[in-house]
């Protein structure tokens, strides 16, 4: 009889993969075709933003690449996402830390979005391999993605796309991550992914689902899901009273100014 994991954590929800669509259509993998063509003909300098409905290859980058991935920590915290296996007790699972870090960047003062893969444990008959990870809650804003080569990890993964509504980013591993049942076994951690975008506020909205397949149950797909990921968000529109404030503030600079127009009187 198996006991509740103690790695069970509650804000963390799976789900089987007939709740989703399914991860690669074929259109989709049309798109991804014409984007590693362009990328090899293009060398590979530099990511692109992914729009909505659009798919890209993602080379990988570094810090000295790309300085505007550098800025002050507005936030950094964990998140635990988990996949249950089926027919088993709620405690058998896989699990993983997700990593996630907002920050303001020195280049261009919009928000960037560092979020990362971290194995935690795997209680299960067999091993789980990481085919994809979707970011959910994305909106509007215009984003930038690739991943950092020069942090920790062990892959990156191998391309973006996005969905036509542009809420989803799916991110795939043309090598999946591999994740070993119980901790002797060998595991694998994803690099960090960046977004960079143009948004100027976030909030924790957004939802990260990790994609793969138990080595014991061949041909299915798994889920899991978790709430909490920081993604952007629409600035806030100043209150009727905060608008009363500026226009004051306002009033009393331009008569500033006028004043210094004119001088004193004579």
């Amino acid at each position: 009889m198996f006991l509740a994991s103690p790695f069970h954590h509650p804000g963390a929800t799976d789900r089987r993969a007939d709740d989703h669509r399914r991860p690669w259509s074929i259109g989709r993998r049309v798109r991804l075709a014409l984007a590693t063509a362009a990328w090899l003909a293009a060398g590979a300098v530099q990511a692109v933003p992914v729009a909505p409905g659009d798919s890209v290859f993602l080379p990988g980058t570094t810090l000295n690449e790309r300085p505007d991935l550098a800025g002050p920590d507005l936030q950094s915290d964990q998140l635990q996402v988990r996949v249950g296996h089926p027919f088993w007790p709620e405690g058998v699972a896989a699990g993983w830390s997700v990593r996630q870090q907002v920050l303001r960047s020195d280049v261009t003062g919009a928000l960037v979005f560092s979020t990362q893969l971290i194995w935690s444990y795997n209680i299960t008959p067999g091993d789980f391999l990481v085919d994809a990870i979707w970011l959910d809650g994305w909106g509007d804003a215009v984003t930038d993605v690739d991943y950092r080569t020069d942090l920790s990890g062990d892959r990156g993964p191998s391309f973006a796309t996005r969905d036509d509504d542009g809420q989803r980013l799916e991110l795939g591993f043309g090598f999946p991550l591999f994740s070993g049942n119980l901790t002797g076994e060998p595991h694998e951690n994803a690099m960090p992914i960046v977004v960079a975008t143009n948004a100027t506020a976030f909030a924790n909205t957004g939802a990260f689902t990790v994609v793969g397949r138990f080595s014991d149950r061949p041909g299915e797909v798994f889920v899991g899901r978790v709430d909490g990921l920081a993604v952007p968000v629409a600035a806030p529109v100043p209150e009727p009273a905060g608008w009363g404030l500026m226009a004051l503030g306002t009033a009393v600079l331009a008569l500033a100014r006028r004043r210094r127009r004119t001088g004193p009187p004579r």
